[in-house]
């Protein structure tokens, strides 16, 4: 370990170097980063601060892998002028990157209520960590992304509803905005709603489920920036 990366730890006890295990990508843009002998000890949907060896400038993620899991993994989406993303492209496995946290109090208050988990592109990552912790079954997944080939790890969610919501195509199971489907779906004033995703989204749909009647204690939020 070099000095500067010594002293950064030293400054923060929560700052860690972990090993990367495994780099899924699952397109050009999108993969599973995935590092070993992580701290299991995390509530799920936390998020944590990563970083290169250099440390000057870290991002935030959510945890993608449940508390069970041997593995902590994180879903990633590559931004073309991303200070870190674009430095990703040169890891591999076996690289040591700095890990900090976990963060954060978006998490699954009641497993038994009617959930609703509302996600755009990477914002799903929390809720496969609530539904892999959980066990959970019977919840609403609805996941807004361009193209069904955004969709992620469909399979993890058999036990769900998940409804694929694509804005630029018919390929989904619904063609709109998650918005949109949110309007004509049946949602009740005791549900709870978990929104996870770009902020435009996150105030369209608090928006629009204030306006149901939803109370803003059944709504809780986590903003991708």
């Amino acid at each position: 370990m070099n000095i500067s990366v010594r002293t950064q730890v030293e400054k923060n006890a929560k700052n860690r170097l972990y090993t990367i295990s495994n780099i899924d990508w699952l397109s050009s843009t999108t993969l599973i980063l995935e590092f070993e002998d992580y701290d299991k000890s995390f509530i799920p949907g936390q998020h944590v601060s990563l970083s290169t060896l250099e440390g000057y400038e870290d991002r935030e993620y959510s945890i993608y892998s449940g508390n069970n899991d041997d593995k902590l993994s994180l879903l990633i989406k590559i931004v073309d002028d991303g200070f870190l993303t674009t430095k990703l492209n040169l890891l591999h496995k076996g690289d040591k990157m700095l890990i900090n946290g976990p963060h954060g109090r978006f998490k699954l208050e009641d497993k038994d209520a009617k959930n609703w988990f509302i996600a755009t592109g990477t914002g799903i990552a929390p809720f496969r960590s609530f539904v892999r912790s959980h066990n959970l079954d019977g919840y609403n997944l609805i996941h807004g992304v361009t193209s069904k080939t955004e969709s992620i790890d469909r399979n993890e969610f058999i036990n769900g509803s998940y409804v694929v919501c694509t804005s630029q195509d018919d390929t989904g199971d619904f063609n709109g905005r998650v918005t949109s489907y949110l309007s004509k779906a049946n949602l009740k004033t005791n549900d709870k709603f978990y929104l996870c995703g770009n902020g435009s989204m996150v105030y369209d749909v608090k928006n629009l489920l204030r306006d149901k009647g939803i109370s803003p204690e059944n709504v809780l939020t986590e903003v991708y920036f």
